[in-house]
């Protein structure tokens, strides 16, 4: 870690450590010696003079206060935090985490990438061959949202589908020739895997 630590700090940043305060992220399940041994290379090797270390989850859900929406500005709330491999329902109280009550799910983004992938093969659209993860996480990343009843949603998308359903195209690189597929349920379907494991 301190290796890391150094290359960013010194070849990233481009700065001097002893003149600035560093803010540090934790995941929300650390054990107290990784947090003694951060802090311990932090002031002994390069000589911080202050340092924050924070759990992930309290700092995402501060950072919803940067919404103009957002008028009463507490640390209390539900963080559902998903990576690539699992996800994380992390409960905060007056920016606590209260522990125990953590869940954790196996299900992640790449589990999402793969069921929108699934769905765009039945369907029989023509991703070029070697393309379909890629484009899966493309549809993933920017085309997907969640939906209070995915019923009403398949109403929606059947009764008027050219306002729903979107087009993607792109150049394939190795033909050079411009393709087209389209992006339909997998908009809505996609961030089910997750809130509802079942579906996929």
């Amino acid at each position: 870690m301190e290796k890391i630590w150094q290359m960013c700090i010194y070849d990233k940043l481009r700065c001097v450590p002893e003149d600035h305060y560093f803010l540090l992220t934790e995941p929300p399940i650390n054990a107290p010696e990784n947090r003694e041994q951060m802090a311990e290379i932090l002031f002994e090797t390069f000589n911080v003079p202050g340092l924050q270390i924070s759990v992930q989850a309290v700092l995402s859900l501060a950072s919803s206060w940067t919404n103009e929406k957002v008028k009463h500005r507490d640390l209390t709330g539900l963080v559902v935090d998903s990576g690539y491999g699992s996800t994380q329902i992390v409960p905060i109280v007056d920016g606590h985490v209260i522990s125990s009550c953590i869940e954790q799910i196996n299900i992640g983004g790449r589990d999402v990438t793969a069921y929108v992938q699934e769905l765009m093969r039945d369907r029989k659209e023509p991703i070029p061959h070697g393309l379909g993860v890629e484009i899966a996480g493309i549809v993933k990343e920017k085309y997907a949202y969640t939906v209070p009843s995915i019923q009403k949603e398949f109403e929606k998308y059947d009764s008027n589908p050219e306002n729903y359903i979107k087009i993607y195209e792109d150049i394939n690189k190795q033909t050079g020739k411009m393709w087209k597929c389209n992006i339909g349920y997998e908009r809505f379907l996609a961030p089910e895997v997750v809130l509802n494991p079942s579906v996929s």
